[in-house]
């Protein structure tokens, strides 16, 4: 895949082009926004640019048939290095109840490989993916190779939550947002994939302009979920007490992951309903708008905003806090059931 026919962040890919067509290419750069929005894909087809031989100096696009493209493409380029996240290891195996990072040992090694000269290219290019799940050792020593670097190298970043980054690693970055998809950007990433189109368009609008949401929307039992919380807002205004401390418990029985999933779609169907309120007719649950339709007949507008912001605020904590789901998930039924 090139640059140039990668789909969405236009803006961003024409200033990378105009960089390295005008030779003017930084030691490092950012790339940040939302998961699912290009950067990774945009950041290893700009690795494989880098690297290529065979690229005319104006050409924005390898070669593809060059030494360095064939070694790209079987994965075994000798100066390309790719850092990711990885789980700790406990008496020699993955630590899977732990959390993945990017460990001091991780850059240690990198330093060491890149004092040596490349073996292939002209240049080395590192992408650190998830640079922002650096432990603080670890930011430390990239800072020091970052204001120190040995040779030809790029070191490429790649994150969803910038903030969560040293603002000196920042500073010596050129910083690259990666914006949202539009729905059929992302719609015409899912066709390209062999997603059914009508299926897609549903997929495009639950995705929040992430094409990855959107694949692993595909894959995932997301749509289900997605019914069950309409049918539970549909039928909260009936249950008591007891009701809904049981339809929290069986909520519970959930990951933290599919919880967090379970809530975006209460919010959205609630967006939906005020969406409706206010006239607006762009709707996330466009497959199902009767049900909406109906749904807002039992609804109030001030309750939906309400419990709007109720959602929202229990989303948050679910993926965000170590707070026991069922207890939480009690305490925004009986809220929204009391509105």
């Amino acid at each position: 895949m090139e640059i140039k026919k990668i789909v969405g962040q236009v803006e961003t890919r024409r200033r990378l082009e105009r960089i390295v067509t005008e030779n003017r290419l930084p030691h490092a750069l950012l790339f940040f926004g939302r998961d699912g929005s290009g950067k990774r894909r945009v950041a290893e087809n700009l690795a494989v640019t880098l690297l290529c031989s065979g690229r005319d100096a104006k050409a924005v696009e390898p070669c593809g048939h060059c030494a360095d493209c064939r070694a790209m493409a079987s994965g075994t380029h000798p100066d390309f290095y790719l850092i990711e996240p990885t789980w700790p290891m406990k008496n020699g195996k993955p630590n899977t109840k732990g959390k993945k990072a990017i460990r001091i040992e991780d850059i240690q090694r990198l330093r060491t490989e890149l004092a040596r000269l490349p073996k292939l290219a002209k240049r080395r290019v590192v992408i650190i993916d998830d640079a922002d799940k650096m432990n603080e050792m670890a930011e430390n020593a990239l800072l020091k190779t970052l204001e120190e670097p040995t040779g030809e190298v790029v070191f490429i970043l790649v994150t969803s939550n910038r903030t969560a980054l040293l603002d000196t690693i920042i500073s010596r970055c050129l910083t690259l947002p990666f914006v949202p998809l539009a729905e059929s950007e992302v719609v015409e990433i899912l066709e390209e994939r062999g997603v059914d189109a009508d299926r897609a368009v549903l997929l495009a609008a639950l995705s929040e302009g992430s094409a990855g949401e959107a694949l692993r929307l595909n894959d995932d039992d997301a749509l289900e979920r997605r019914d069950d919380a309409i049918a539970t807002l549909d039928r909260l205004s009936g249950l008591g007490t007891e009701e809904i401390l049981s339809e929290a418990k069986r909520l519970s029985e959930m990951s933290t992951l599919e919880a967090g999933e379970w809530l975006k779609y209460m919010r959205f169907a609630l967006m939906d309903i005020v969406t409706l309120y206010i006239g607006g007719d762009h709707l996330y649950n466009r497959d199902v708008g009767g049900k909406i339709a109906r749904l807002m007949k039992k609804i109030s507008e001030p309750w939906a905003r309400r419990a709007l912001k109720v959602t929202g605020e229990t989303e948050h904590r679910v993926n965000t806090s170590n707070a026991t789901l069922e207890l939480q998930l009690d305490a925004m039924l009986l809220k929204l059931a009391a509105i």
